[in-house]
């Protein structure tokens, strides 16, 4: 029998838990790498339910015990202009800025030759 406690965390279920951290921690890091801009928190979560076995007696001989991790990264959000067309109840757009004209004073990206 082993004591649980802090050092004996990564021999649960086998590895199982110190693996599901080590997932939420390697999923955190990425979208750190891959979004730099984003200055928001992220945050890794790991809790554990603990409550005692139901026995059928008035003494606890046992204790269930429940791990979950989880993580927490920004949304992604982007905004974007849409035209709004009344007869077809729908929104469209151009997925390539340059070849917008349905707008007055439309910004678009400046056309290069490079290659």
């Amino acid at each position: 029998m082993i004591t649980l406690k802090t050092a004996t965390l990564p021999e649960v279920a086998n590895g199982l838990l110190a693996a599901a951290i080590d997932h939420e921690l390697t999923r955190v890091q990425q979208d750190i790498t891959d979004r730099p801009g984003v200055r928001s928190k992220r945050k890794v979560v790991i809790e554990l339910f603990l409550s005692p076995a139901d026995s059928g007696e008035d003494v606890v001989d046992a204790v269930d015990v429940q791990f979950t991790v989880d993580s927490k990264c920004p949304k992604t959000s982007m905004k974007r202009r849409m035209a709004s067309f009344p007869k077809t109840k729908s929104l469209g757009f151009e997925s390539d800025t340059n070849k917008v004209t349905h707008a007055r004073n439309q910004r678009a990206f400046e056309e290069t030759d490079e290659e």
